[in-house]
């Protein structure tokens, strides 16, 4: 009897383990993903898909695209623009604000 109960325990040790490994396995994958898909479209603009070029505009580093001249910011950044004086002016010009 004691054999039988060794034999079921290793299998539920067998059993652990092998879940263990596919969590693992699934979580590298995950991270081989997401480092495949930065790869290849981070710094890519979302409209046309050319290479994003950083400027600086009144000290903040914007995204341009030079193919079709869109402009990209990331989290933040239009508000640091729109709380600067002089980003202010350009902003209330640009939408009419007075």
């Amino acid at each position: 009897m004691t054999n039988a109960w060794d034999d079921m325990e290793k299998a539920k040790e067998g059993q652990y383990f092998k879940k263990k490994d596919k969590e693992c396995l699934e979580k590298k994958h995950k991270e081989v993903e997401r480092e495949e898909f930065e790869k290849h479209f981070k710094c890519r603009c979302p409209k046309c898909g050319d290479k994003l070029v950083e400027e600086d505009f009144h000290g903040v580093k914007i995204d341009k695209c030079p193919s079709c001249k869109g402009i990209w910011l990331d989290d933040g950044e239009l508000d640091t623009l729109t709380n600067e004086e002089k980003a202010r002016t350009w902003f209330d010009n640009f939408w009419g604000n007075k």
